[in-house]
């Protein structure tokens, strides 16, 4: 674009960024180099890593781990498994289930085959549900046992998540075909369907309702969350053991992207299913976690729940970074007077950015109000939403972005007009 090639390195604000010849904000962090083999699948990104025997997940109840190693295995089996059964390149299935240490190792064997994922809350209505299972041209089902009644009479496959091999599910003489995710897991993993994958090849479809109403499926493809994961790969150095506390919802990008993130750097993923505030704290103190995704709510809980405590948090836990929404100031003063060694980060990201689009480091927790940095390889300029100019530092306007890891589009809902130009900027296109 004339637009990107207009500015000068002499004209970039050291400390911002900005360009004054151009309006657009370009990062100020090392930027990372892009694999760039036409075919990569971002599950085979993943296992690029060779992290062996370190604990990849682990499940907060029960102590359960899973090793970097055993999660390849897994995620490779069920692919396999998931082929056996007729889980074709292209074909979308949908994941209906709470956290577990099994989430993603389903997610990444989908996308390992071609196929795409598409995930949704699972205490949605069977209307919302049924909604997302048309527009996204689901073909397969998966989910737990306790949810099957929602959604048998859509008439799918069924994979049925029995984490111990163990179901009281029967299925009836008129039900859709039924599988099991234990018996899957031993697939023999040298039979994966082989497919060729390209980067540019859609891996997810991702619902976000955004201001504009209901859902829209995000299309997100390999290169968009190999270049997201390579994003959060690229932020500061972390502890050489970094254990992750997940209890943010994995069918939302803000938890998804970290979970992809922590199997690219080694980082230790310790999964709540279902988030209550004394499980939470439980898991932060058994488990020694140095870092917390949270969102205002459970910050506000934190500290209203600090002076009954039995918990320390402070003795493992490093940084607590917060999205989904800004923090008040006094929201933010009072926990750093509450929790002096633990730095409060706050960060911006969109489900069209497929995560994160600034992030605070650990150097600027004292910048109250900011939600810091553009990140590594991305631009964004703001520009008044009527005149489409681009606006100065401090200017009130649209965020266009452009990178990486904007992703393609929205899939097949009805598009207004505002959704049109939501697409067309998020690229920068001139």
């Amino acid at each position: 674009m004339a637009e990107e090639q207009a500015y000068r390195i002499d004209d970039i604000d050291e400390r911002g960024g900005y360009s004054k010849s151009t309006g657009i904000y370009f990062s100020t962090r090392p930027p990372f180099d892009i694999p760039q083999q036409p075919f990569l699948s971002f599950t085979q990104h993943i296992f690029a890593h060779r992290y062996g025997s370190k604990i990849a997940l682990v499940d907060a109840p029960t102590g359960k781990t899973v090793t970097f190693d055993e999660l390849e295995q897994q995620v490779m089996a069920l692919a396999s498994g998931l082929g056996s059964i007729g889980v074709c390149q292209g074909n979308t299935v949908i994941l209906i289930a709470p956290n577990s240490i099994l989430y993603p190792v389903v997610c990444f064997s989908v996308m390992a085959i071609g196929a795409v994922m598409t995930t949704v809350n699972y205490v949605n209505t069977p209307r919302e549900i049924e909604r997302q299972i048309k527009d996204s041209e689901t073909r397969f089902i998966v989910t737990i046992p306790s949810i099957v009644m929602k959604v048998r009479r859509f008439g799918l496959p069924l994979l049925l998540i029995d984490e111990d091999g163990v179901s009281d599910y029967v299925s009836g003489p008129d039900d859709p075909p039924v599988f099991f995710l234990s018996k899957l897991l031993i697939s023999d993993s040298s039979k994966v369907p082989s497919v060729k994958i390209r980067q540019e090849d859609t891996a997810a479809l991702l619902y976000s309702s955004g201001t504009t109403g209901v859902s829209k499926g995000v299309i997100i493809s390999h290169k968009n969350l190999i270049s997201s994961a390579l994003i959060m790969f690229s932020l500061p150095p972390k502890p050489d053991h970094e254990v992750m506390l997940c209890l943010l919802p994995m069918f939302h990008i803000y938890a998804f992207i970290h979970i992809c993130a922590n199997f690219s750097r080694a980082t230790t993923s310790v999964v709540m299913p279902q988030f209550s505030l004394e499980s939470m704290l439980q898991a932060v103190d058994r488990h020694r976690v140095t870092f917390l995704p949270i969102v205002p709510p459970v910050l506000l809980s934190l500290l209203k729940r600090k002076r009954e405590s039995k918990y320390e948090l402070s003795s493992s836990l490093r940084s607590v970074v917060c999205g989904a929404a800004p923090l008040a100031k006094d929201l933010i003063e009072d926990f750093m007077e509450t929790y002096p060694g633990v730095h409060l980060l706050e960060a911006y990201g969109l489900t069209e950015s497929t995560g994160a689009v600034t992030y605070m480091n650990e150097a600027d927790a004292l910048c109250i109000g900011s939600c810091g940095k553009l990140l590594a390889n991305l631009k964004a300029k703001i520009v008044d939403i009527d005149t489409k100019k681009t606006l100065p530092p401090y200017g009130k306007g649209e965020i266009w972005l452009h990178g990486p890891s904007i992703t393609q589009g929205k899939y097949f809902c009805p598009r207004s007009p505002a959704t049109l130009i939501v697409l067309t900027e998020c690229k920068l296109l001139s």
